[in-house]
């Protein structure tokens, strides 16, 4: 549980920033890590997710085995699945609201959304085989295939961690030299996150997860590795603070030293990995619980799941409405503020939901009462 409610806070944190980002240009994107670095949120979340479903799903694979870690991840899945749909759904709704408000029939095409109003039939058939996914609404997909592949991936993060890890460093490296990819049907190129190559680092979080769970020791104790993480945290720092900087071309695969997302190139892996060294071994964690003292990041992380689909469908809500009102600095500032808030507000609701079903029920006070 100590551990746990690290997770859940670094959960939330990871949430604000990916809502902050998913509002582009606005002034608080510039107080998130994408500012100061390789990585984003984005990373950090994918990284905790596997964490998490290490911690959960060991304990069913001891007790159940591979049936029961299937059926449990396979629902989990679905409720991703639903989610997503749900969400795509909504942000169609608010973009066809705006282009029919405006009268601006290029409003449909935003978020890339142009294909579920153009070639309806085939954008459908995308959106439903999760090919097709619009702009700011493509994590929930990846992390569904790797919810599906669960079963598979969990029981040699228990018994064969190293080989895992190689495996999977192997998929990481030929995805990312061969250039392979999922369908982005009915478009022509592949899915922003690449789960060939974002497989990678949930798996590293899953064999991390496994060890929590057994309490084994996970974060190196060297002072010299957590020396050479800061330094390099401190150099993506300094490189992405230069905007005058021309980003070279090396001798070297493309993958070992471009800065893409998609295909979650090394220098935002090792940049992911050196921030969650650095998270893990300084007490950042206490810090921030120490600000956060009703524990707003600790109950957003709980309620991951609602609060990015609210999140999302609120950002792309924020950004049509700063278009259609050509919104300043104070109106920016407001929408992306009353997003939090009404986040907030959602985790919220529901962890006092979840206080009131986990209260054991009233004693009768007339025989018979109860059946």
């Amino acid at each position: 549980m100590q551990r746990a409610w690290r997770i859940d806070l670094f959960r939330g944190l990871a949430l604000v920033m990916i809502f902050v980002n998913h509002i582009p240009d606005n002034p608080l994107a510039a107080f998130t890590t994408a500012a100061y670095g390789f990585s984003d949120a984005a990373e950090g979340f994918v990284l905790l997710a596997g964490v998490a479903a290490g911690l959960v799903f060991l304990k069913r694979l001891e007790s159940g085995g591979v049936a029961q870690v299937s059926a449990r991840a396979w629902r989990r899945a679905f409720d991703l699945y639903a989610a997503h749909l749900l969400t795509v759904l909504l942000a169609c709704a608010i973009v066809a609201h705006a282009a029919s408000t405006q009268g601006d029939p290029r409003l449909l095409g935003w978020i890339n959304l142009g294909p579920v109003f153009e070639d309806t039939a085939a954008a459908l058939v995308g959106v439903v085989l999760l090919g097709h996914q619009p702009g700011y609404l493509n994590i929930l997909p990846m992390y569904v295939v790797f919810l599906l592949l669960l079963p598979a991936l969990l029981p040699l993060a228990a018994t064969r961690p190293r080989m895992l890890l190689a495996a999977s460093a192997l998929v990481w490296a030929a995805a990312n030299h061969w250039n392979l990819n999922l369908p982005h049907y009915p478009n022509e190129d592949g899915w922003f996150f690449n789960p060939l190559a974002w497989q990678f680092l949930f798996v590293i979080g899953l064999v991390i997860g496994t060890r929590l769970a057994r309490g084994l020791p996970v974060v190196p104790r060297s002072n010299l590795l957590l020396g050479a993480a800061i330094a390099y945290l401190l150099a993506a720092l300094l490189l992405s603070l230069d905007e005058t900087l021309v980003w070279p071309t090396l001798p070297l695969p493309w993958f070992l030293y471009g800065l893409d997302k998609t295909w979650l190139t090394l220098p935002r892996l090792l940049h992911a990995l050196a921030l969650a060294l650095v998270l893990a071994r300084l007490p950042v964690a206490e810090a921030l619980a120490a600000l956060d003292r009703r524990g707003v990041l600790t109950m957003l992380g709980q309620h991951a799941l609602p609060v990015f689909c609210a999140g999302s469908v609120l950002a792309i809500g924020a950004q049509v409405a700063r278009f259609m009102l050509e919104a300043g600095v104070a109106l920016e500032l407001l929408l992306v503020l009353g997003g939090l808030a009404i986040q907030v507000g959602l985790a919220a609701t529901l962890a006092w939901m979840d206080r009131g079903r986990s209260r054991p029920p009233a004693r009768a006070t007339t025989e018979g009462a109860y059946p």
